[in-house]
């Protein structure tokens, strides 16, 4: 049986979209969280560097019990091929070089999310010249963790008598979780702003190199669902804390893949963010019956494109579609959609590209620079 759900589970994350090859590096920042760290390398990384595991062992083992499925429908994980090269220098410098600084990308997992899950998206990013930290949130939201202290947390499950249709009972359940979240964003925006670890002798070299390769001063934050949450709620907090405006001004963008907006306070949907933001939205979300919260957030926000992805379920905008090769399959389980995962990748990328290069230009406010992505529909 293990190993006929092997065969149908196999899959592998394919090389990265951009023209970089990709090296990722775990990293821990100080009073806050585990992350991996995206970074671009050299086309010649791949025969020289090692890969490692896609994933922790522990990891898998928390998305088991997350998923409640046995360890081993989950083991495949261990092994599932993946592109991404481990202690590899960044692109073309070495740790004395003049760096070339490169923007960054602070991103968010949805719940039941790690460090791992969303490696396709955060890779795609790298590869396209920025260093993404996809942070591993430490606030029971997702389904595994270990802080500094070596305490390990999973997935908090909501109390048995939460109705959930009673937005207040949710908006007050998860508002530690996304308070938990802010606190670990600004004390890593906190870190580079203040150029952490440069001079500080436990960092290794390659650390060192990849910390003084940011450019701390050119800041997008990003999140898929809980994490899409989350942003909008560090971002409002950025902007309407006097205390917080320099941060503020480090932001250039923010970028939200199938926010789950229900659990946001009234004030952060009908105030929304000044920051330019990016939505995209898979068919399934934009079309249940919480989509007013969203376009009522995104209305009342600085919404630079606003679009959903035709034939696209929640879960396509994380790792789990390339979990397995079966379409089928992956269909019962809701990992994919009537599109191809591949075209819904591309599509998301050229739209979080775009972007990314250009925050505050008006290129995606023109739909015209997107009509060659006829599955890219507006959000009504």
């Amino acid at each position: 049986m293990k190993c006929l759900w092997k065969l149908l589970a196999r899959g592998g994350l394919p090389k990265p979209l951009g023209p970089n090859e990709v090296a990722v590096l775990p990293f821990r920042f100080p009073e806050s969280a585990y992350a991996h760290i995206f970074y671009p390398v050299s086309p010649d990384s791949k025969k020289k560097y090692p890969k490692g595991q896609y994933t922790r062992q522990e990891a898998a083992e928390g998305l088991a019990q997350y998923l409640k499925v046995s360890p081993w429908k989950i083991d495949m994980l261990l092994d599932i091929n993946h592109p991404f090269v481990r202690e590899a220098p960044i692109r073309g410098n070495s740790a004395t070089d003049n760096t070339e600084k490169l923007p960054v990308v602070i991103f968010s997992h949805g719940l039941g999310g790690s460090a791992e899950m969303y490696s396709k998206f955060c890779g795609d990013v790298a590869s396209h010249g920025f260093i993404v930290i996809a942070v591993e949130h430490e606030d029971h939201s997702g389904s595994y963790f270990q802080n500094a202290e070596g305490e390990v947390g999973y997935y908090k499950v909501p109390p048995s008598d939460l109705v959930y249709n009673v937005r207040e009972n949710v908006i007050q359940f998860r508002k530690p979780f996304l308070e938990k979240r802010r606190k670990e964003v600004l004390k890593i925006m906190s870190c580079l702003d203040n150029g952490f670890g440069m001079d500080d002798s436990s960092l290794s070299k390659l650390e060192m190199q990849i910390l003084g390769a940011m450019d701390t001063k050119n800041i997008f934050l990003a999140g898929h669902s809980f994490g899409g949450c989350s942003t909008a709620f560090v971002m409002h907090s950025l902007e309407k804390e006097d205390e917080l405006a320099k941060y503020a001004e480090l932001v250039k963008g923010c970028i939200v893949l199938d926010i789950w907006s229900y659990p946001l306070p009234e004030e952060i949907l009908k105030g929304g963010v000044r920051t330019p933001i990016v939505s995209i939205l898979s068919e399934q979300f934009a079309t249940n019956n919480e989509i007013n919260f969203t376009t009522g957030f995104l209305n009342s926000s600085n919404c630079a494109h606003s679009s959903y992805i035709a034939g696209t379920v929640h879960q396509q905008f994380s790792d789990t579609p390339w979990f397995s090769s079966l379409k089928f399959f992956k269909l019962r389980t809701e990992l994919e959609g009537e599109t191809h995962r591949d075209i819904s990748q591309n599509a998301i990328m050229e739209i979080v590209k775009m972007f990314l290069q250009d925050p505050g230009g008006n290129k995606l406010m023109n739909s015209s620079n997107w009509e060659d992505l006829p599955i890219l529909q507006p959000v009504k």
